[in-house]
């Protein structure tokens, strides 16, 4: 009886532990109050990479400093709860240009992918770069994890086609976090993407994660390593956070997996028509490591392409070779012969 007792007890612990480990982490790390007064990314090998952030910085300040040379507009939507969404719109004047719908990562914002607004504006693309919720303008204090950004970018979809007409081709481009919202907003079933699809000509994943449960547990794991009493509460730790997550998201973090996205779409009869999907990912990416993007590659349904970049770290695939990155997104699916008929 005493040690029934006392196995209780160490289960209560254990549960107790779990789940206030779970709500102080979810709140220091996964809170807007929280990653925006310190995010554990700050800490992270390319973030100290010059290649990367000079860049990437000195296109953010232009982003700000020449919105109005440039007459980039301010786009609002809702989303299905009613938070407000911001966008920032860059038009070409050839109104039946494509269009770039761009998704930034964790922590990010819509200036901080200024340097790829810049490129494919050069290249003759309209721009759409995005605010995901609880990121800079857009409002909310919990991320979407993929899964409802994934849902708020069917409805950025939706407007694009309101504003540009069903004709108009489409271009989704996500970065970190931003390239598993893409996926999950086009391949995850999402009943309205029906009525985008058609017009999606590439989605491009760059450095995402295959299962956001997986990426979370490999985080867990550099600070507690998977062996003894360790992985038993690295497993606790983790439980308390999905735990955390599903009070105030409403799902599970498991169900943010661009790869049981995938998975169903493998197991399906009828086979959807869907747009090129490219990946990229850097080889020295320690965050999101590329193993994942090789993951989804072998089962994502075609046409479909995967480029692993030398030497560079998370979101250091464009920065590493810009031109063969823009190359190749372009040349895929046709856009450049399109824009050079056209005159862009």
């Amino acid at each position: 009886m005493g040690f029934i007792v006392f196995l209780g007890l160490v289960l209560l612990g254990g549960i107790l532990f779990s789940f206030s480990a779970g709500v102080y982490l979810y709140s220091k790390m996964f809170t807007r109050k929280g990653y925006e007064s310190h995010s554990s990314i700050d800490d992270e090998p390319h973030v100290k990479d010059e290649k990367i952030m000079t860049p990437l910085l000195d296109a953010k300040k232009r982003w700000e400093e020449k919105r109005e040379e440039r007459k980039i507009e301010t786009i609002q939507i809702k989303s299905d709860e009613g938070l407000s969404l911001c966008g920032d719109l860059w038009l070409q004047k050839e109104e039946k240009s494509p269009v770039a719908l761009l998704v930034h990562g964790f922590t990010d914002s819509a200036p901080g992918l200024a340097y790829l607004a810049e490129d494919y504006y050069n290249r003759g693309f309209s721009v759409l770069s995005i605010n995901l919720r609880a990121h800079f303008q857009s409002q909310g204090n919990i991320p979407g994890f993929s899964v409802k950004d994934g849902e708020d970018i069917v409805l950025w979809l939706l407007f694009l086609k309101q504003r540009f007409g069903d004709d108009v081709k489409l271009l989704l481009h996500g970065v970190s976090m931003g390239a598993s919202s893409v996926i999950m907003a086009v391949y995850g079933k999402k009943t309205q993407i029906k009525e985008v699809l058609p017009m999606i000509s590439v989605v491009v994943a760059d450095c995402g994660f295959s299962s956001f449960k997986t990426q979370l547990q490999n985080q867990i794991a550099r600070i507690l390593p998977r062996k003894g009493i360790q992985k038993i509460v690295g497993k606790l730790v983790y439980w308390g956070i999905s735990v955390s997550n599903f009070i105030c998201n409403r799902f599970t973090l498991s169900k943010a997996s661009p790869l049981d996205a995938f998975q169903k779409i493998l197991k399906e009869e009828k086979k959807e028509k869907y747009p090129m999907l490219i990946l990229f990912h850097g080889k020295s990416d320690s965050l999101a490591l590329p193993i994942m993007s090789e993951e989804l590659f072998k089962i994502a349904p075609a046409p479909k392409r995967i480029v692993l970049v030398e030497n560079a770290p998370h979101i250091g695939s464009y920065f590493y070779n810009p031109n063969g990155y823009m190359n190749t997104i372009i040349e895929s699916v046709g856009f450049e012969k399109r824009l050079k008929e056209e005159g862009v």
